[in-house]
């Protein structure tokens, strides 16, 4: 992994800044299997993803080789992905770890290889969101007479915790007469008496700080059950209503899918989420039409959406609600910036469900699983129960952003939402990273070992980064509980690991904590081996000679190379296969052996096994004696020579 500035630099432990270009290589060394026409097959191909801190997807690649044919048998392919973390449309960047996942996958062989690398991204937004709104109402009068407006209620920007915080507002342009309330407790800013000049315009407006929490619910692990003792005031939220028909045949059974083989609430809300958002097609023409209509027809706008995932839910007993306020506010933006102004005009409906052991969280039905559980932070919340019939001041209405009463022509109504929004610091404490124990030296295949705390009490997950001597890289995680960690790490049994490595231990910061890095440095040893050899101090010439020994390591299957030295530059080579626990036995024939002294030298090359081991070898002196009966023999020889010679003179004699 690279970053670009200009120039091409490696990352030292892979943290990057917001906004910098980074890039993804991967290098995959391929042998070819099958052949055909003379030329190997191979057909490669890679799936990228990159998750954020909150397991949202926020870049996926692919890339393939297509079916090639090539002469080599290995072949080594290079591919990479660049990236710029930068905030755009429904994908904004958070400070943190970015996990990511590369998979490989070899067509011809059918093997598939997943590599995961964390990456971490300092200087991007923090899980606190101010945004600073100004919601305008506009009324405007397209004739010429004069529009009298009696009573105008707007909704008010509120509070919803833990996610929806609003630290000042609203601040309105015109003093509203009062404040009202409604059954759901939602609060209208209440305007009376208010006149359109002809072809005028009228633009009330109000101004908010909000601070948004961007939390993910954990699941609870709470069951069906536990929704059957709901109080009271909850009770509607799991009955049908218009556009609610949770209680039709169809959405029941489609609900009962959703759920079939789960009990958990938090698993069977996900599930449906995933289905609205792959079920309905969007469509730009408004309907007004509930969920059943959806459900049987597959399409719909945001509202239909929510009504559908309301009904499905109510279907089990799950409470539900449509809210509605304005929603994907970065929707159509190339880019966003903080600190600058934006402008959104479209009102959006979506969900809230109650999970025991979260409460109500909000939930977007247009997207899937993948979202499930996380804050939508691009969506401000005006209403809850969006389309219920209220009271207020006296005049029947639904819930939703705003109303009016007036007389003489109908004035058109709109409302704009105009955002900024900044990263709030989060008030963070120092962490350290204590270190109690780690083995300054490692042999290359043994475990790098590293035990130490945290300054704080807290539970989570380092990130660790090995840099070999070679400058590879290796990433690893290792949890602590209450502070407390040990970490066990093989380092890899390769020559190239012998020599100083680097090791950083990071934490990314979160749980009210700052980044805090700690840095070590061990060395990478390879093991020394030895060869103990059994050999008789001498041999009778003629005579079998047995070598034997073991080798440590006790590895089977090495090859022992054996070499007998003798008199006149006589060298003979025979070698040995080492057996379990590394012993080996070589039996020579001596037949022809020179008298004298002889050196036996038996090595090792050692290299790549277990661990990595330098080669060793040993030598011993061996006499090989005279054999006794040669001197016998050649008297004997040469009288039998003597006898031949004689008897073949006689012959020619007679």
């Amino acid at each position: 992994m690279v970053y670009s500035d200009w120039s091409y630099v490696p990352l030292e432990d892979n943290t990057i800044d917001y906004g910098n270009i980074v890039y993804i290589y991967s290098e995959v060394e391929v042998r070819g299997l099958v052949r055909e026409g003379g030329k190997y097959l191979y057909n490669i191909s890679w799936r990228l993803k990159v998750y954020d801190p909150y397991n949202v997807s926020v870049l996926s690649g692919t890339s393939s080789t297509g079916l090639k044919r090539e002469e080599a048998d290995t072949i080594v392919w290079k591919i990479y992905w660049k990236w710029r973390p930068k905030h755009v449309a429904s994908l904004w960047i958070f400070s943190g770890e970015y996990r990511v996942v590369l998979e490989v996958y070899d067509w011809i062989s059918g093997h598939r290889v997943i590599n995961t690398t964390i990456l971490i991204i300092r200087n991007g937004l923090t899980p606190r969101l101010e945004y600073r709104l100004r919601n305008e109402l506009i009324l405007e009068n397209p004739s010429g007479k004069e529009v009298k407006i009696p009573q105008l209620s707007m909704a008010v920007i509120r509070t919803i915790k833990p996610f929806q915080i609003v630290t000042s507002g609203p601040s309105f342009n015109v003093e509203p007469t009062c404040y009202v309330t409604d059954e759901y407790g939602n609060v209208y800013a209440l305007f009376k008496d208010l006149v359109l000049k002809p072809y005028g315009k009228l633009v009330i407006y109000s101004n908010y700080t909000v601070k948004i929490n961007v939390i993910r619910y954990v699941n609870p692990n709470t069951v069906l059950s536990d929704l059957m003792d709901l109080p009271e005031n909850m009770t509607s939220f799991i009955e049908p209503e218009k556009y609610i028909e949770s209680n039709s045949s169809e959405i029941i059974n489609e609900a009962l899918r959703l759920k079939e083989g789960v009990n958990n609430v938090y698993d069977i809300c996900c599930n449906i989420a995933e289905f609205t958002s792959t079920y309905i097609e969007y469509i730009d023409k408004p309907v007004d039409a509930g969920a059943l209509w959806t459900y049987l027809n597959r399409k719909g706008q945001c509202i239909q959406f929510s009504r559908l995932y309301v009904a499905l839910a109510r279907a089990l007993g799950i409470p539900a609600q449509v809210v509605s306020g304005y929603g994907f506010i970065d929707s159509g933006l190339k880019a966003v910036e903080e600190g600058v102004w934006y402008k959104v005009s479209s009102f959006h409906a979506w969900v809230m469900v109650y999970i025991p052991g979260c409460g109500w969280i909000p939930v977007e039905p247009q997207r899937g699983s993948e979202f499930f559980g996380l804050i939508p932070y691009t969506h401000i919340l005006l209403v809850r129960n969006t389309g219920r019939p209220i009271q207020l001041c006296g005049r029947k209405w639904l819930v939703t952003a705003f109303h009016y009463e007036y007389v003489g022509p109908e004035p058109k109504a709109y409302m704009n939402l105009y955002w900024m929004v900044r990263s709030l610091p989060e008030e963070l404490k120092n962490l350290s990273i204590d270190i109690s124990y780690y083995n300054e030296t490692v042999y290359a295949g043994g475990k790098l070992v590293i035990e130490g705390h945290l300054s704080a009490p807290i539970n989570g997950t380092l990130n660790i980064v090995l840099r070999s001597p070679v400058n590879n890289v290796y990433f690893h995680e290792c949890t602590f509980i209450n502070g407390y960690f040990r970490l066990a790490v093989n380092i890899p049994a390769k020559t190239t690991s012998l020599g100083t490595w680097l090791v950083k231990l990071i934490w990314p910061g979160g749980l009210g904590y700052t980044y805090t890095e700690k840095s070590l440095s061990f060395e990478a040893l390879s093991k020394s081996s030895s060869i103990h050899l059994t050999v008789p101090k001498e041999v009778t010439a003629g005579d079998k000679l047995s070598i034997s020994g073991y080798l440590i390591p006790g590895l089977a299957n090495e090859t022992v190379v054996i070499k007998l030295l003798g008199p006149k530059d006589i060298i003979i080579v025979r070698n040995a296969t080492t057996g379990i626990g590394g012993e080996f036995t070589l039996e020579i024939s001596t037949e022809g052996f020179i008298p004298g002294e002889w050196r036996i030298h038996v090595e090792w090359s050692g290299g790549e096994r277990d661990y990595v081991y330098d080669g060793c070898s040993v030598e011993y002196m061996l006499i090989v004696k005279e054999n006794p009966l040669y001197k016998l023999l050649l008297p004997l020889v040469a009288l039998i020579v003597v006898i031949i010679v004689i008897v073949a003179v006689l012959k020619k004699l007679r």
